[in-house]
């Protein structure tokens, strides 16, 4: 299977790269960190593409470059300050939202709508109106 997955840079979206491509997958690994990338790409193999998903035109631009997939693995997200909710910035939560809310729906909605012209099903789910994209095709369809 050809799979993309997001957060690909450390932790565990650069565990999910290592154990995916070992497993013998083809693998599409984006990041914001270019350089770490790079270096997931020479000890991997995987095919890496920089993004950032907070960004609509780098979105654009991955859902280009990365061509046809058959699974997402949306593992982009993070945290920032560690204040109470009471006391916390509000710039803060702005920014958790928008990686780990609106920048995982942009993703799944764009690579799902691409995907969907190959799977029947995928083209219902995405007519819900609350979805989650677990895996997309099955290996043996033709990909167009």
């Amino acid at each position: 299977m050809r799979i993309l997955v997001t957060g690909a840079s450390s932790g565990i979206g650069e565990a999910t790269v290592r154990a995916l491509v070992k497993e013998g997958h083809e693998v599409v690994a984006t990041a914001r960190r270019a350089q770490r990338l790079e270096k997931l790409h020479e000890q991997t193999g995987a095919t890496v593409i920089p993004a950032d998903l907070t960004k609509p035109e780098d979105v654009t631009r991955l859902v280009e470059q990365a061509g046809n997939i058959d699974a997402l693995v949306n593992n982009a997200g993070g945290a920032r300050g560690s204040d109470p909710v009471a006391t916390g910035k509000l710039e803060d939560w702005q920014a958790m939202y928008e990686l780990n809310v609106l920048a995982t729906r942009r993703s799944c909605l764009r690579f799902a709508r691409r995907m969907a012209r190959l799977c029947s099903s995928l083209r219902r789910l995405l007519m819900k109106p609350m979805w989650v994209v677990l895996a997309t095709r099955q290996p043996s369809m033709p990909r167009q």
